[in-house]
């Protein structure tokens, strides 16, 4: 399956107002069609955080089916799935859309705490794609939350930056990708574009596209406009088949959800010394 990671150039364009999304959601097709001249099999496209208004975010009047709508257009121009992000109704949200059928899937952000954490998950050509947005990729708790829920594919458009934790959080992607047998594409733009063309002041971006295989291979990463692979879905499948391989996921987690479950209840285990202790908290780290 060939995927593209685009941090879309040009830069998209800062703003609220649906002439912003439709002029950024035609600079898209414009290069997604170019891109196809050279890419027939292109198959899922990932845009980076702030795809749709340029990082001002969508107004809260605006619900994400209807500020989507010209993205699901180019969608279905071009044939290619599309996942993306930016800001819907102040959280963060990435989503999915379809060459068919609109808007698939929206994933707000999980660490932003707006109700139980949970990953939601599409079916697709290209695989079980999740959408987690921003640095949700970089819990591990998180993306275990997607692998249970049977993703086979992580999407994460984000807000890179360049700072002392950079290479970080660059291998905590790859880690997640091994630790979960999930193929892993991040996109993240360069600083967007104000109306007047100047680049956007308040933010901070980096240009960044990665495409990491199931076993934590970096397939391709750099900071040009598109960055293309191909990821071996059979080959991702035949792996997590495998009972002896993914320790953490198939064994770590069944020995310890009975207590966790108990411990939800409140129903402390008895000792065969008699009654249960007091209950205590743990807090359990791992390198």
């Amino acid at each position: 399956m060939q995927v593209t990671v685009a941090s879309q150039a040009p830069p998209s364009v800062r703003g609220s107002d649906i002439a912003t999304v439709q002029r950024n959601a035609a600079a898209a097709d414009a290069a997604l069609r170019a891109l196809q001249e050279d890419l027939p099999d292109l198959a899922l496209v990932v845009l980076p955080f702030g795809c749709v208004s340029g990082g001002a975010g969508v107004v809260t009047a605006w619900p994400a089916t209807e500020a989507l709508a010209p993205w699901v257009a180019v969608a279905a121009a071009r044939g290619v799935w599309i996942g993306g992000a930016d800001r819907f109704d102040g959280a963060a949200t990435g989503f999915l859309v379809s060459p068919g059928n609109g808007v698939v899937l929206a994933q707000p952000s999980i660490d932003a705490g707006r109700g139980a954490a949970q990953v939601a998950v599409a079916d697709t050509p290209c695989g079980r794609l999740a959408v987690l947005v921003d640095g949700d990729l970089l819990q591990p708790e998180y993306a275990r939350l997607a692998l249970f829920a049977g993703a086979e594919i992580l999407l994460n458009p984000c807000r890179e930056r360049r700072d002392e934790r950079s290479e970080a959080r660059h291998l905590s992607r790859g880690a997640r990708a091994w630790e979960n047998h999930a193929g892993v594409l991040v996109s993240s733009a360069a600083a967007p574009r104000e109306a007047d063309g100047a680049p956007a002041a308040a933010f901070t971006g980096r240009r960044v596209g990665e495409v990491w295989s199931h076993s934590g291979q970096l397939l391709v990463a750099g900071e040009d406009a598109t960055i293309t692979a191909v990821l071996d879905l059979q080959a991702l499948r035949e792996r997590r088949a495998e009972p002896w391989v993914n320790f953490p996921a198939q064994l770590r987690t069944g020995l310890y959800a009975g207590a966790y479950a108990a411990g939800d209840r409140a129903e402390p285990e008895a000792t065969s010394a008699g009654p249960a202790p007091p209950a205590y908290d743990v807090l359990m780290m791992q390198t």
